[in-house]
């Protein structure tokens, strides 16, 4: 069983949570633990103005890696409020122009190349997956997403995702005081015994958990507030001493750990732990593929027992391929991301396409595919206003599983966007965000995003 240490790293505004971070990093290099450390980049900042340079020299070990958290986390506007009524292309940029100087300072001051993102709290929002392909950051790593798998790992807009993973989250609650150890060491010894061997436990917490009685930024944030820096308000302190025993309590848990087998990992060693299978499939598994679509339920695609699995992108762009091209035996698996635009589409509900209109159909997909990379979020039909992509999957589906001349298209269910949540009822509501946010737009965007969704095999990816 495997498990990874991540740090929210993130109080810029009380210097003792630095002192903080500085004990925790010296408890993981004594053990030689692997760590990933999110760094929020007005935190960076801010150590580089403190000269902490015994912190930023610790957290180059190489034992370290280094994520990224946002530039200012929880100051208003947050990444999920300034983006929250934005269209995709505009939310990517605008999250490129505010977020990448703090990209960047946090990359160049700690020497190495950032390899995972976070969002703040439950101020998730899904045009980040585009700001990190631009960044050229490989993996999402954090808690309250719209979207993840329950215990594994996933691919999520073509990065390794890290999200989710409810059923195997495990931290350390430093408040609780002696009992802290005991009753973190139950939840992960319950995990380490329920979850499949392939699985990974994702361990979060915060420095500041370990010096500050309340967090920085409820005190200052707080539902919509917006303080100018002058008015910024220390948290309540730990005493030292008291901080210290918390950090020495945590020590003794991570020798508990160490003791019981439960091998820690970074980012990248989990990313080589896990795979997407066989990069091309037969023409059994298409027919197996539209076996399972033909009923009116589109879905991703798993198969451990091959070692494959597959987008819900994926599957349609592969059930086109087979429907315009009948002599080939074997497709590659193609690359193709989520659609990025939201359109509604006339007439989308029953009809039938004639089995022309339906290759046609399929056949601009795959073009449209080959030329873009992403999958459009409706499909031209010659003659006709067009469909969703579920209802063309469907019919390509049915034509697949031996239909006549007229394939009926009718309402579909993309189960993958059942599994996205909802701000308020799933996730969060978080204390920070002003009281009107409902990231409704941001679940739209993140319902597209599900096309992309893809978990990942563990172990050799059987």
């Amino acid at each position: 069983m495997k498990i990874i240490f991540w740090w929210d790293t993130e109080d810029y505004i009380n210097p003792e949570s630095d002192d903080a971070l500085l004990l925790l990093l010296g408890e993981f290099r004594k053990r030689r633990i692997p760590a990933v450390f999110k760094m929020v980049g007005e935190k960076t900042r801010c150590l580089v103005e403190r000269n902490r340079r015994d912190i930023i020299d610790a957290l180059k070990d190489d034992l370290f890696e280094i994520g990224y958290h946002t530039n200012l986390h929880s100051a208003h506007p947050t990444i999920a409020e300034y983006t929250e009524h934005l269209d995709w292309q505009d939310g990517v940029a605008e999250i490129l122009s505010r977020e990448t100087e703090g990209f960047r300072l946090t990359r160049d001051t700690f020497g190495k190349e950032i390899v995972c993102y976070g969002q703040p709290g439950a101020s998730y929002t899904p045009f980040v997956y585009g700001a990190m392909k631009a960044w050229g950051v490989p993996a999402y790593m954090g808690g309250s997403v719209y979207l993840g798998d329950d215990v594994y790992p996933s691919q999520l807009g073509g990065v390794f995702n890290i999200a989710g993973l409810w059923k195997s989250r495990a931290s350390f609650d430093a408040r609780a005081g002696d009992g802290a150890l005991e009753t973190a060491w139950a939840n992960v010894s319950r995990l380490a015994e329920k979850l499949p061997p392939d699985g990974i436990i994702s361990h979060g917490n915060h420095p500041n958990e370990w010096s500050l009685e309340e967090f920085w930024d409820v005190v200052n944030f707080a539902h919509g507030a917006c303080p100018v820096p002058d008015d910024w308000k220390p948290a309540p302190l730990v005493p030292a001493d008291v901080m210290a025993h918390r950090v020495g309590t945590f020590g003794r848990y991570l020798d508990r750990i160490l003791e019981h087998g439960i091998e820690p990992v970074g980012i990248r060693q989990a990313m080589a732990s896990f795979s997407t299978g066989t990069d091309k499939v037969n023409t059994s598994v298409i027919k197996e593929l539209a076996a399972a679509w033909a009923g009116g339920s589109v879905d991703s695609y798993l198969d451990d027992r091959s070692g494959t699995t597959l987008s819900a992108a994926q599957i349609l762009v592969l059930l086109a391929q087979a429907a315009t091209s009948n002599s080939r035996d074997t497709f590659c698996v193609p690359a193709v991301d989520a659609p990025v635009h939201i359109e509604a589409v006339p007439g989308s509900g029953g009809t039938s396409l004639a089995r022309e209109t339906l290759l046609a159909a399929a056949s601009g997909l795959v073009d449209h595919v080959e030329h873009s990379g992403t999958l459009p979020a409706a499909i031209a039909i010659p003659g006709g206003p067009g469909i969703r992509p579920a209802q063309l999957g469907v019919a390509l589906a049915r034509f697949t599983c031996g239909g006549g001349d007229s394939i009926a298209v009718d309402k579909v269910d993309f189960i993958p966007s059942r599994a996205v949540k909802v701000y308020g009822r799933d996730i969060g509501p978080w204390l920070i965000h002003h009281d009107a946010f409902t990231g409704e737009n941001l679940h739209r965007y993140t319902c597209l995003l599900a096309w992309s969704y893809r978990r990942l095999l563990g172990g050799d990816g059987r």
